[in-house]
């Protein structure tokens, strides 16, 4: 297992995981929004087009100490569009890991700018950020990580932000201890498959 905070021996890598994990953060979001506009029929778009939203709102400090220790984490959501969709629960779905297509295809437009002009450890701290955030936004299935909001909004219509605090707690929590313990990390994949799509880009 790597711990993210080992690596962070400059201020220049320090200086990249917080842009990084802003940057991860913000795409996020900005693709749920922009997903809306494809999820939506014409006739049920909003008249007026919605603002453009801040990319920093979506960046929860709640999730900084697993973005440090593994390199993902959750981000705030785009709300959902009071509009219902044509096909509720997959399209709820959608909706929600529309933020880890968002990281993954952000990482992939980086790593183009990291192997051509300048392969600097910002780049590459990005690129690992947005693919560890994309992957384990998109394969776990519980809140608050975009699957699991897709799966818990799709079955009941709305997320539950108490059970969102209690599973981010636990995960937490549970991270820090196998950190002090050494045990295996259950979440290992995630780190697995983000290195297996990194090596496909640099």
């Amino acid at each position: 297992m790597k711990w993210i905070f080992t690596f962070l021996n400059s201020p220049d890598l320090w200086i990249g995981w917080i842009v990084s994990v802003a940057i991860a953060s913000g795409i996020h979001g900005i693709a749920q929004f922009f997903s809306v506009s494809l999820l939506l029929p014409p006739e049920k778009q909003p008249k007026e087009k919605p603002e453009f939203p801040q990319p920093f709102r979506f960046f929860d400090p709640l999730s900084l100490p697993l973005f440090l220790f593994t390199g993902w984490g959750w981000t705030k959501p785009y709300p959902l569009p009071e509009e219902r969709f044509e096909k509720p629960f997959l399209y709820t779905i959608v909706f929600y890991i529309a933020g880890s297509i968002g990281n993954i295809a952000l990482a992939g437009i980086i790593s183009t700018l990291y192997t051509t002009i300048l392969p600097s450890s910002v780049f590459r701290m990005a690129i690992v950020v947005n693919i560890y955030c994309g992957v384990a936004n998109l394969l776990l299935p519980f809140p608050p990580f975009s699957l699991g909001r897709g799966l818990f909004a799709g079955r009941f219509s709305f997320t539950d932000r108490r059970v969102e605090i209690a599973v981010m707690t636990i995960i937490t929590v549970y991270t820090v201890w196998v950190f002090k313990t050494g045990d295996n990390f259950g979440f290992k994949f995630i780190q697995d498959i983000g290195d297996f799509l990194i090596s496909l880009l640099i």
